[in-house]
């Protein structure tokens, strides 16, 4: 097995967790549908029934987020087994499967965007736009706070942390 190919099977079930499920709001927990429905109406404004609505396509979101996830998983253990055996063959088809999956869940994520705005007034689509926006600058300063906090701890220890 060629040195790219370790690095890059490495990489790969490195980056998986992270990058693969971004399919909802928040770190370390399962998004719920009907909470994060009822959050979206509270802050658009909506009516019962267009909440509803929200809970269906998070729903349906839901599901097909679980089977790729579900997908994944089967792909990274087949990865990790080509990747013990030295199968370049093997690993080479797991992480293009591992890409597949990925770019089904980006796609995902997009449609179930696109599918929740079909059903919001241009205003609520603003104001979600906006809430969005806001979610990823505090997303920025966390991280940006979390790299001073490391620069900090690795001048105080004497190295990189």
């Amino acid at each position: 097995m060629t040195r790219w190919m370790k690095r890059a099977a490495v990489a790969v079930l490195v980056t998986l967790p992270v990058a693969a499920f971004a399919f909802g709001p928040g770190a370390g927990h399962e998004p719920n549908p009907e909470e994060m429905a009822l959050h979206l109406a509270e802050k658009l404004d909506l009516d019962e029934a267009g909440a509803e609505v929200l809970v269906d396509i998070l729903l349906a979101s839901r599901d097909e987020g679980e089977a790729l996830k579900g997908r994944a998983m089967v792909e990274k253990e087949a990865l990790k087994a080509s990747l013990s055996a030295g199968d370049e063959k093997g690993m080479k088809s797991a992480m293009k499967e591992l890409e597949r999956i990925h770019k089904e869940a980006q796609s995902l994520k997009a449609d179930t965007g696109a599918d929740i705005k079909s059903v919001l007034t241009v205003e609520q689509q603003a104001l979600m736009t906006l809430m969005h926006m806001e979610k990823q600058q505090r997303k920025g300063e966390m991280m940006e706070r979390m790299h001073e906090m490391r620069e900090r701890r690795a001048q105080e220890f004497g190295g990189d942390l």
